[in-house]
């Protein structure tokens, strides 16, 4: 049996000589033979260029879906028409028309104010607003009214030939314990000031 022991470690000895290292991803080490590096820099970079690409598809999209109408952030206006009206139910809706007629490329607001039968504001109402272009492009809208029952909808008016002609407003509002109320408007584009 001394004879065979020995053989035996010979012929392991011989195979551990010859066989080779397993590589460093079966030893438990990573799988790339590369080690990639990310500096903060690279990864604001990226971060900040994906957020620049969200943008611009969404700005670009927006006017693709909704030709004629280019929603920008909320601000105040004076208004000087104002169209009201109430369907039977307890909220009273008033749009008011910042601007009829305006122009291609104008800035138009449009201010809903949501008050109850008591002609009190109506804080936290729901207001859906839907605006359709002459051409029949429906812009859907949705935000909520502040401590005064109001919400401004401030919107671009594309400079389409599209664009030129009467828009529909209307509008709708809701709140728990009230009964929906609605309103419509319109207001002219042109091409130029008149």
């Amino acid at each position: 049996m001394v004879g065979h022991r020995a053989v035996g470690e010979a012929v392991d000895s011989k195979l551990r000589d010859r066989a080779p290292s397993p590589p460093a991803a079966k030893r438990g080490r990573t799988i790339f033979p590369w080690h990639p590096r990310f500096s903060r820099r690279s990864l604001v970079i990226s971060a900040v260029g994906l957020a620049v690409t969200i943008i611009v598809v969404s700005l670009v999209a927006t006017s693709i879906l909704s030709p004629g109408i280019l929603i920008l952030p909320q601000g105040t206006a004076s208004s000087t028409t104002a169209v009201t009206s109430t369907s039977g139910g307890v909220l009273s809706v008033q749009i008011n028309i910042a601007n009829s007629p305006t122009t291609l490329g104008a800035i138009q607001q449009i201010i809903v104010t949501v008050l109850d039968q008591g002609g009190k504001p109506v804080v936290e109402a729901t207001v859906h607003l839907e605006v359709t272009s002459p051409s029949g492009y429906t812009t859907v809208l949705e935000a909520s009214t502040d401590a005064s029952g109001v919400h401004t909808f401030v919107l671009q008016i594309q400079a389409l030939p599209s664009s030129v002609g009467t828009f529909q407003v209307k509008a709708s509002a809701t709140k728990a314990g009230y009964q929906t109320g609605q309103a419509e408007a319109t207001f002219e584009v042109t091409e130029t000031a008149s």
